[in-house]
């Protein structure tokens, strides 16, 4: 069967849609959050930012609980999943009696040398969510940063988290936070420390773990890795396979950190908005890193998710949590989509992360959100996978590398979104042709809703956004403002389904089984 799409007003592309899936069904929570355990990035700790500032901390806060309910809703089973962990992680330690002293022989992140004490108040936070959100889990990420290796410190934390919730809503146990930077960014360990010794030191993590917390259930809830995809350290991607040999068929399953761009060096590699939406920040990603979903799939029946994404991991460039995000966030997650990549956490929780998809000023639970332009790409995502939609294979033939095209397909419909990316001074409106096969029976009406913004600071804006007639602009409660519009396309004598798509926006076809 073919479906073909052209793109005509001087820029065209025609797509061949194949006879099989090329991903298994999209699970619901695809898209889903990794907050901070507490404020890392200042001199000072500021400890109700991270976790807190998101769930609540005196009770739960209403308008994050509508964010999380906008996108469980899409599917009606299960929601988000939120992780608690970061480079915090390293720096935190379950503390009930919130003693800040550090341990002898540990170091603390701020400038008085404090660790987080992660205390009954964290705890009484996640289960507090819990209960009012029945279908969301947590993945619990543990302190890896002590050098003397005691394992046993961080059972208390893992031990305290299932008392409160209990295992079913623990979704993992995360050990470390991209451990291949401990040498040669955080110093976390020595600078000649290796893969293997990431083993070693991960073993008898595991069989803590396992042991002292419940023999029965927590070896089937520790991940593996927590690896960054850095080009930085090769040695480590190439020790994965001996490390699968190793654990992949005691662990739960498989972690891996991809941002889209490193703007973590803003002076001596400064990004641009062409990095962030060139395909070396999305496809070229998910292609990197599909023999190692494969390994993990295949070799191990292991599911591979991406434990922290975002466009890049320190904000410190100007597109950070612009328009530009919701435009590569559609392309980056259907990328890992289409190489079964199970869930995307996407990253934030602390202040200094401008790319949070959502953030808060001020600590009142009351207090309305701010919805970044992520969360709008979540949102997309979440509703066009709904359905266990998987992802079919589409061969694309067009001039212009910037617009980027999904098809997928449920029991009931066919679903088909066009990214236009092309945010250059001489990129022009397309239009959108959809031819479908005799063989595909289609109702000859369409559902088209688009991606836009109002703002005229184009790929840079922060506010502005429509999708489908909603946005989040000026909702003090989470929910979306405005009410949805879908546009009617129907089938012309030619046999097309025919609409115009503009540069920097975005359209979802709809097409409904006979």
């Amino acid at each position: 069967m073919a479906l073909i799409i052209h793109l005509c007003c001087g820029t065209w592309v025609n797509i061949t849609l194949g006879d099989h899936a090329r991903s298994m069904p999209v699970l619901p929570n695809l898209c889903s959050f990794s907050m901070e355990i507490a404020e890392v990035n200042s001199e000072a700790p500021d400890w109700d930012f991270g976790v807190l500032s998101y769930l609540g901390k005196d009770g739960v806060r209403p308008s994050f609980l509508q964010l999380w309910r906008n996108l469980q809703e899409f599917s009606g089973l299960d929601g988000p999943h939120f992780r608690i962990g970061g480079n915090s992680a390293d720096y935190s330690l379950w503390n009930p009696g919130m003693n800040t002293t550090t341990p002898a022989g540990w170091r603390g992140f701020w400038r008085d040398n404090q660790l987080y004490p992660i205390g009954q108040a964290d705890i009484a936070a996640y289960r507090r969510f819990l209960e009012a959100a029945p279908s969301a889990k947590v993945v619990i990420d543990v302190n890896f940063q002590h050098f003397g290796l005691d394992p046993n410190l961080v059972v208390p934390h893992v031990q305290a988290v299932v008392e409160a919730v209990g295992w079913d809503r623990v979704a993992g146990i995360e050990v470390g936070n991209e451990i291949n930077a401990y040498a040669i960014q955080s110093h976390l360990r020595p600078p000649n420390w290796t893969m293997a010794d990431f083993d070693a030191e991960f073993g008898r993590y595991f069989e803590a773990l396992s042991m002292s917390v419940d023999p029965r259930a927590a070896g089937r809830k520790v991940n593996g890795l927590s690896l960054y995809d850095w080009d930085e350290t090769p040695s480590f991607r190439a020790g994965v396979p001996r490390y699968m040999e190793l654990y992949g068929d005691m662990i739960n399953r498989v972690n891996y950190h991809v941002y889209g761009v490193n703007d973590c060096h803003p002076d001596t590699a400064p990004i641009t908005i062409q990095d962030l939406l060139a395909d070396s920040a999305a496809a070229d990603l998910a292609k990197g890193l599909e023999p190692l979903v494969r390994l993990s799939r295949e070799g191990y029946d292991r599911e591979f998710y991406i434990g922290e994404a975002n466009s890049g991991p320190c904000g410190q460039w100007k597109g950070s949590g612009r328009y530009g995000d919701l435009l590569w966030g559609l392309d980056y997650m259907m990328q890992m989509a289409s190489i079964n990549v199970s869930q995307i956490f996407f990253h934030g929780g602390s202040r200094g992360c401008t790319y949070s998809p959502l953030a808060y000023s001020s600590r009142a639970l009351d207090a309305p959100p701010i919805v970044q332009p992520m969360y709008y790409a979540m949102y997309i995502i979440t509703e066009f996978t709904r359905g266990a939609a998987e992802v079919y294979e589409l061969e694309v033939d067009t001039p212009n590398a910037f617009i980027k095209t999904f098809g997928v397909k449920t029991a009931t419909q066919w679903r088909v979104l066009v990214v236009h990316k092309d945010y250059t001074g001489t990129a022009i409106a397309a239009t959108v042709a959809i031819r479908a096969p005799a063989a595909i029976k289609w109702k000859s009406m369409a559902r088209v809703s688009r991606v836009s913004n109002t703002s005229p600071e184009g790929v840079y804006a922060r506010n502005g956004i429509r999708y489908g007639g909603i946005t989040f602009d000026n909702s003090t409660d989470g929910a979306p403002v405005g009410t949805r519009v879908y546009e009617t396309v129907i089938q012309g004598s030619n046999q097309a389904w025919e609409c115009v798509v503009a540069p920097i926006t975005a359209v979802v076809f709809e097409f409904d089984s006979m």
